[in-house]
């Protein structure tokens, strides 16, 4: 897309947000003159604390056409996101359209398989849609065979999910003499897939693989071309990179990654901060002739496993934690880090900016959470830091067991 489309739809975004959503409505009036592209990186960044405490005056009102989620932000705080259902449309068919330009000839239905921990049948499929969905929790040996059997029985065209279980997965495909071949396309998501892990899956699946990144606040943000560079998907969102002041820095330099979303106007995250380091090239940087900026991660980190007596879950697992913390009583709360010393012993550290002790009745919704998941009696240490403590790694879960 062009500067000019950039910034047509992005004056467009501001001044809805300026008139509709009471957060922007009250933030734009800082400003001596009306907002539009021009002074865009004076509007003070949006990072997931500001977010979480003010979600109620980032939406429109709600109409019976939105949809209400309630997603993990960065810092390990609920954030409830709100899109119209046409918004989510239009994501999905982007995200299409993606998959198009990268595999020419895709079916208008591909049979799909997915990895997500939002079920916990190790398999579930929809003969209606032939969408195949797998599990991520206690996910071990014996469960992916069951998986690998589900994905070759269905003839499943598309796979979906972590690189780190889709090589697991590969490397038992190797070992019992199994190939993939119905399958089309391989998509990495939630993690960054590494070179050695596109060559172990490789072997194994005769297919274009992609990485796609992206968050749970706006979900896909890039996707990658056939030279392996990871485009932004500028049709709808838009991404910068910035100092330790704020200050938006040129292509090729290092820094926290910050995006708007252009095509979200129920709930628009304008400046939002990721908490995560990246680069970002020219269009012209890749020779795969798309038009669209390309995004690098030199220091990223890939989230940690949980771990419990059967198998290794996702985090996202997690989420019924993220909806039990989503009630004012926990509105201080900054960031939250959950660390795993053992498979029955946690150490949940609290920030908030009064270093607030929370009583045993409020802190029980987190220690049911991470009970639910591992399935057994846990023990879960309390902590109360101050934001000084925080440190620069954002992720929230941390899995300290010995290797």
């Amino acid at each position: 897309m062009n500067n000019l489309d950039i910034i047509s739809k992005l004056n467009k975004l501001l001044e809805y947000s300026e008139a509709k959503i009471p957060y922007y409505t009250n933030l734009f009036e800082q400003f001596s003159s009306k907002i539009d592209y021009r002074s865009f990186s004076d509007i003070p960044l949006l990072d997931t604390y500001t977010a979480h405490k003010n979600e109620n005056f980032l939406c429109a009102n709600p109409t019976e056409d939105k949809e209400n989620d309630i997603f993990m932000g960065a810092l390990g705080l609920p954030l409830k996101i709100v899109r119209s259902k046409a918004e989510s449309t239009k994501m999905s068919m982007q995200l299409t359209l993606e998959r198009r330009k990268y595999l020419q000839g895709l079916i208008k239905k591909p049979k799909m398989a997915i990895f997500s921990a939002s079920i916990k049948e190790v398999t579930k499929y929809d003969a209606g849609t032939g969408f195949l969905e797998l599990s991520l929790i206690d996910i071990n040996e014996e469960k992916l065979e069951i998986q690998i059997k589900a994905i070759l029985e269905y003839k499943s065209q598309i796979l979906i999910g972590p690189p780190s279980i889709i090589v697991r997965l590969a490397r038992m495909c190797a070992e019992n003499g199994l190939r993939m071949d119905h399958l089309e396309l391989i998509e990495g998501r939630s993690e960054i897939m590494t070179f050695e892990q596109r060559q172990e899956i490789e072997r194994v699946c005769a297919c274009p693989i992609t990485n796609v990144f992206g968050n749970h606040e706006y979900w896909v943000i890039g996707y990658t071309c056939e030279k392996n560079s990871i485009h932004i998907i500028d049709e709808q969102v838009m991404l910068e990179v910035i100092d330790n002041t704020g200050r938006a820095l040129s292509y090729g330099s290092k820094g926290e990654l910050v995006m708007t979303s252009l095509t979200n106007f129920s709930m628009p995250l304008i400046r939002y901060k990721l908490g995560i380091e990246g680069i970002l090239h020219p269009p012209n940087f890749c020779s795969c002739q798309r038009n669209t900026p390309i995004i690098e991660f030199p220091n990223y980190k890939n989230y940690d496993w949980i771990t419990t007596s059967t198998g290794l879950t996702s985090p996202s697992a997690f989420i019924k934690l993220f909806r039990r913390l989503s009630s004012p009583r926990y509105i201080d709360i900054q960031k939250i880090n959950l660390i795993q010393k053992s498979i029955k012993n946690f150490e949940c550290i609290i920030y908030s900016k009064e270093e607030k002790s929370y009583n045993e009745t409020e802190l029980l919704p987190i220690y049911t959470a991470v009970s639910e998941v591992i399935n057994e009696d846990i023990d879960v240490k309390f902590i109360s830091k101050n934001l000084k403590e925080m440190g620069s790694d954002r992720r929230w879960f941390l899995n300290q067991i010995p290797k």
